[in-house]
């Protein structure tokens, strides 16, 4: 059972709102707004949210696709793009199939083919035996190609 407001919360909050409703459609964050009236940014959007104040366009961010994230080098670009290589000559159904198998999820196995993945040593060693080369000829391979886009003919 909740307690009643006091007329002193129920100001608070009216005044909050139509702060929030002035600055729209660019208001401040909630953090600032809980600055200013003395609550913390989670109980100021439940606060809005109950008194039906809307959001800006675009009020929340939207997830970067993995997709669009740069490589972290260009090593990892192509160790990814060589994994991705030997798992469509294996001939493999789909990715999650293949991510199961290395016990990866498919987003971690997804994150390491495009290169914007750290793998770890057990995974590298699990995603190179997938070419049937050791890690470490398998690495030589791809620093070899990692070298090789370096060389500008002159």
């Amino acid at each position: 059972m909740s307690r009643p407001k006091s007329d002193e919360v129920t100001r608070r909050n009216q005044e909050m709102v139509a702060f929030y409703q002035a600055q729209l459609p660019s208001p401040p964050p909630l953090r600032v707004i809980g600055e200013r009236f003395g609550m913390s940014p989670v109980l100021v959007a439940h606060v809005l949210r109950l008194a039906g104040a809307e959001r800006p366009e675009g009020g929340r961010r939207e997830r970067t696709r993995m997709e669009d994230l740069k490589p972290l080098s260009n090593l990892h670009a192509v160790f990814g793009a060589a994994i991705g290589r030997a798992i469509d000559q294996r001939g493999d159904a789909n990715r999650t199939a293949t991510a199961m198998r290395l016990r990866l999820s498919t987003p971690r196995l997804t994150a390491i083919l495009l290169g914007v993945a750290d793998p770890t040593l057990s995974e590298m060693v699990s995603l190179a035996d997938l070419t049937g080369k050791t890690l470490t000829e398998f690495l030589l391979e791809c620093q070899t190609s990692v070298n090789r886009a370096k060389v500008t003919p002159s």
